[in-house]
């Protein structure tokens, strides 16, 4: 665990995605919780080592292995509306959350017993814009955004100037593209925290423990790469054509040292796929409506 500023800790050991730790006098509040639960409980026993009482989880998106993690702990969450929506969805129906740990327990065979017995929990608070904490003065943000998931949440320290944006923000690795519910608007919403001046450091999401914010321009141009080359494919008269060329491409300018068949190139093979079938999917549709007008006419 790595202390980016007095009593601000992050930590990068425990995969799939980084975690943080803010020490306050209150308790602590730690942003999200491992999948797997041997990581869990180390996580656990270091949070309570450097910080004793928690007082809050903070779940920054609704992605499956976040809300797996987050249950583990028996401490209240904090997330954004569409999370907390999802959570109280899979207390009330069993199926898809047998779904999820079905398959946490093949990736994590080994601990299949300490998944099997994980229940769904309420989030203590929501919000769907901005939550203030008044833990310390200035008070703590969590605030509701689009990114690249369902229920995404930053959560804010002014008193330190840094942002735990979640995998809204990603640095030497790809972004997870396939869950995002727009990724036009999670672009303006990089575009905004670009500008935002109270903040002077950001803690992504997967990769980089901490980024200053002027080096967010890296994920804005691969943004910019990723959808014009999403539109080029499914204008392919085979759509898609070409696609396993442009990924390598893709890798080569922004990613050149992760290894071709690592968990983060199949990330952005499953990203720019995500994209080009939306496109061609949009296109398509529009075609239809044309061909509907012209009828009609």
């Amino acid at each position: 665990m790595k202390e980016i500023a007095p009593d601000i800790f992050v930590e990068t050991r425990y995969p799939p995605y980084n975690l943080g730790l803010i020490v306050l006098d209150e308790g602590a509040i730690v942003i999200d919780v491992p999948p797997r639960p041997s990581h869990a409980r180390s996580w656990l026993r270091e949070v309570q080592q450097q910080a004793g009482h928690i007082a809050y989880v903070v779940l920054t998106d609704a992605q499956p292995d976040r809300l797996i993690g987050a249950v583990q702990w028996e401490v209240p969450i904090i997330a954004a509306e569409e999370t907390a929506r999802r959570l109280n969805e899979l207390r009330q129906d069993r199926e898809p959350w047998e779904e999820l740990l079905l398959a946490a327990r093949e990736r994590y065979p080994e601990e299949a017993s300490a998944l099997h017995i994980l229940e769904p929990r309420r989030a203590k608070l929501a919000t769907n814009q901005r939550l203030l904490i008044h833990c310390q003065e200035p008070p703590l943000v969590a605030e509701s955004v689009t990114g690249a998931a369902p229920g995404s949440l930053w959560f804010f320290v002014p008193a330190k100037s840094i942002l735990f944006a979640g995998d809204c923000v990603t640095f030497n690795t790809p972004p997870l593209l396939e869950h995002t519910p727009s990724i036009q608007l999670w672009t303006k919403m990089l575009a905004t925290l670009a500008q935002r001046r109270p903040v002077q450091r950001v803690v992504p999401g997967r990769g980089t423990d901490v980024i200053l914010r002027g080096e967010l321009e890296t994920q804005r141009e691969f943004f910019r790469v990723v959808q014009r080359t999403a539109v080029q494919l499914a204008s392919q008269h085979v759509p898609g054509e070409g696609l396993s060329h442009a990924i390598t491409d893709i890798q080569q300018i922004f990613f050149p040292t992760i290894s071709k068949n690592s968990p983060a190139m199949q990330r952005l093979r499953r990203g720019l796929t995500y994209l080009v079938q939306t496109e061609t999917s949009s296109k398509q549709l529009l075609e239809i409506g044309d061909k509907m007008i012209s009828a009609q006419e």
